[in-house]
C-alpha cells in the first residue's frame, strides 16, 4: 500500500522507508521461506532486486544532499572549475533519482504480483497447521485393550484375605537367678549323742 502512494514528486524519506519495509520482509522470507517454497523464492527476488533499485535511488539524495552541503560551507573559498564540477555531479545524481523513480512502478507492480501466491501459500500453510492431528492407531488399541469389555460389567469381587494369625503372647524374660550361697550345713547333734553314735558305728557291726 504503501508503494501505490508513491508519486515521482513524493519526498526522498518515503522512498526510503519503503526500502526499510522491503529488507525487513525479505529477511523475514530467507528464514521462513523453506515453508512456502517456490512463491516465497519468487517473492525473496523480487524483494531483493526492488530493495536494490531503491538503495540506489537513496545513494543518489545522499550524494545530492552532501554536494549541496559542501557548497553551502566552502562555496566562498573554492574556486569557480570546483563549483562547476560539484553542479555537473548534483545534476547526474538528480538524473539518476528521476529515471529510477520513473522505474519504481514497475518494480513495484512486479513485487506485488509475486506477494499473491505467496499470501496464498501462507493461507494454506496456515489452514493445515489448524486441522487436529490424526490419533495414533497404536495409542487408540491400547486404550480399547485397557477399557472393560462392557460398560454396564460388573467388577470382579475381591479375593478375601486370609484372617491374620493370632499373635503369640511376648514371652517374659526368664527371672534373673539367686546369687550364690554356700550350701547350709546339716543341723548340729547334740554332742553327746553324736559321739556315741559314730563309736558304736565303728565298733558294732552286723
Amino acid at each position: 500500500r504503501d508503494g501505490r502512494r508513491l508519486r515521482p514528486g513524493s519526498p526522498s524519506a518515503e522512498y526510503h522507508a519503503l526500502r526499510i519495509r522491503a529488507k525487513r520482509l525479505r529477511y523475514s522470507l530467507e528464514i521462513f521461506g523453506e515453508l512456502y517454497g517456490k512463491p516465497a523464492e519468487r517473492m525473496t527476488s523480487a524483494l531483493k532486486a526492488l530493495q536494490d533499485m531503491l538503495g540506489d535511488h537513496q545513494d543518489a539524495e545522499v550524494a545530492i544532499e552532501r554536494l549541496h552541503a559542501i557548497v553551502a560551507r566552502h562555496g566562498a573559498e573554492l574556486p569557480p572549475e570546483t563549483l562547476v564540477a560539484i553542479g555537473t555531479l548534483i545534476e547526474r545524481h538528480r538524473q539518476r533519482g528521476s529515471g529510477l523513480r520513473a522505474e519504481f512502478p514497475g518494480d513495484f507492480r512486479a513485487t506485488v504480483e509475486r506477494w499473491r501466491p505467496l499470501s496464498r501459500a501462507i493461507a494454506t500453510a496456515a489452514r493445515v497447521a489448524a486441522r487436529p492431528m490424526p490419533e495414533d492407531p497404536r495409542v487408540a488399541t491400547t486404550e480399547a485393550d485397557e477399557a472393560p469389555s462392557s460398560a454396564g460389567a460388573e467388577a470382579e469381587p475381591a479375593t478375601p484375605e486370609p484372617p491374620a494369625e493370632p499373635r503369640e503372647p511376648a514371652s517374659r524374660p526368664a527371672p534373673a537367678p539367686a546369687p550364690w550361697a554356700p550350701p547350709a550345713p546339716p543341723p548340729a547333734e547334740a554332742d553327746g549323742e553324736g559321739t556315741l553314735s559314730r563309736m558304736r558305728h565303728l565298733f558294732h557291726r552286723d
